[in-house]
C-alpha cells in the first residue's frame, strides 16, 4: 500500500508563489502611487520585450487591477520561449 505524502512544509494563506520570472522595475516606478494608465503601458512594454501579453502577466498577477491599479513594483513574467530574443 502507497503511503501518502506527507510536504515538509505547508505554505500560508497569504504565502505567494512564483511560477515565472520576477521582474523588478528599475527604482520602483511602476508603484501604486503611478497613474493606472501609466502602469498600463508599462505592462504592456514588458509585455513586449518578454514576447507575452498583457493578460498573460495579468493572469499571475492578482495583484494588479485589470485597469492596471496595484502595486507593481514586481511582477511576475513568463517569457515567450519561441523564436529566440527579441531584436
Amino acid at each position: 500500500m502507497a503511503e501518502a505524502l506527507v510536504p515538509e512544509r505547508q505554505l500560508a494563506d497569504a504565502q505567494m508563489i512564483y511560477i515565472g520570472t520576477l521582474y523588478t522595475f528599475p527604482n520602483t516606478t511602476a508603484s501604486s502611487s503611478s497613474s493606472p494608465q501609466l502602469q498600463m503601458q508599462q505592462l504592456a512594454d514588458l509585455s513586449a520585450r518578454f514576447r507575452t501579453t498583457v493578460k498573460s502577466i495579468l493572469s499571475l498577477n492578482f495583484d494588479i487591477g485589470a485597469d492596471g491599479s496595484g502595486h507593481m513594483s514586481e511582477v511576475c513574467v513568463i517569457p515567450c520561449n519561441s523564436g529566440g530574443p527579441k531584436r
